[in-house]
């Protein structure tokens, strides 16, 4: 096989070599090869070759052999070097003098390969630290999932990393321990989920009978009460919430001066440092015959139907008033005196 042993001269050679003998190097090509047999050469030669080009096609009649690139840095996990472009040479080459200049090459790059090995070992060494404290914080946790958790190093990383010798005590000693406790933690968790299910299935049993309990009273309340407007759209099988709770609200509380449910959500209000006298007594009141409690507050947005309503409250932007929450298990009651 013929060995075509190509490298570049720089450009003061080339204009060297003209000054000097009024000729222009090959041609005025940079480019220059050194055509040589493969079996002619050295055993330090051949294998300069083959680390230069390690899968070389044998079976061709020619190959063409390049000066390795210079490696100037290394990438940040340390996974490759980054390599600029052969090195010009300042002169013709022989034989020797190719293999010698690419002995020295691959020289520098066998140091920035060791360099390059170092920044991989780092780089692992702080993926295996960061993986270890993830799975520890699982394993504190106690979740029953931990190994599937996070992010998992892949296969060829740990064998890469094994391979340069990085730590592994405190990884195996987690992955021991997760694979030892995981099945207790996963009963731990079953345990848990079938107390919230429960959990969750009572508070829906309770909440259809709270429903179911409203829904009676309501029924009843109409009944006995309501308007005919009210009974009449009701037997009809229309909810008519908003007028049951208008006219429940104004028969049971209309003793107590006007009132605004805020059904819009709307008031707002700030702690009152000193209540009126009237504000104590009608506070008391209503928690008398309501049984439930009966805040006196400095009202600072006013209550409101609906988002849009600006009629439904009169009073002062700021004032004292009494407020009453879960009025009928969910409304909001403004009191304004």
């Amino acid at each position: 096989m013929l060995l075509k042993l190509q490298y570049t001269v720089s450009k003061d050679f080339m204009n060297s070599t003209y000054l000097k003998n009024g000729k222009l190097f090959n041609g005025g090509k940079s480019k220059a090869e050194i055509p040589v047999d493969a079996e002619s050469l050295s055993l330090e030669q051949r294998q300069l070759v083959l680390a230069i080009s390690p899968r070389i096609d044998w079976s061709q009649n020619s190959v063409t052999l390049y000066l390795p690139g210079v490696p100037y840095d290394v990438q940040s996990d340390g996974s490759s070097l980054w390599v600029g472009p052969a090195k010009e040479v300042e002169s013709e080459l022989t034989v020797e003098g190719w293999f010698a200049t690419a002995k020295a090459v691959m020289e520098e790059v066998s140091g920035w390969e060791t360099k390059r090995l170092g920044v991989r070992k780092a780089y692992l060494q702080k993926m295996i630290d960061k993986r270890t404290a993830e799975l520890t914080d699982y394993y504190d946790k106690r979740y029953p999932r931990a190994l599937e958790m996070g992010t998992p190093i892949h296969e060829e990383r740990l064998e890469a990393a094994k391979s340069l010798g990085c730590d592994f005590t405190q990884y195996e000693k987690i992955l021991a321990d997760l694979e030892r406790m995981i099945p207790v933690f996963k009963a731990e968790f079953d345990a848990r989920q079938l107390e919230a299910d429960v959990k969750k299935l009572r508070a829906e049993a309770e909440e259809r009978a709270e429903r179911a309990k409203a829904d009676k009273e309501k029924s009843e309340w109409i009944d006995r009460h309501g308007s005919h407007h009210l009974k009449t759209a009701f037997g009809r099988g229309h909810d008519c919430q908003r007028l049951y709770v208008d006219e429940r609200a104004a028969d049971e509380l209309g003793g107590f001066g006007k009132f605004v449910i805020d059904y819009a959500e709307h008031a707002e209000w700030s702690d009152r440092s000193c209540p009126s006298v009237n504000a104590l007594s009608l506070a008391l009141a209503i928690e008398e015959k309501l049984k439930l409690s009966a805040q006196i507050v400095w009202l600072t947005s006013e209550p409101r139907r609906t988002k849009k309503d600006y009629e439904s409250y009169r009073g002062e932007s700021e004032q004292e008033v009494i407020v009453v929450e879960n009025y009928l298990n969910r409304y909001r009651v403004v009191f304004v005196f």
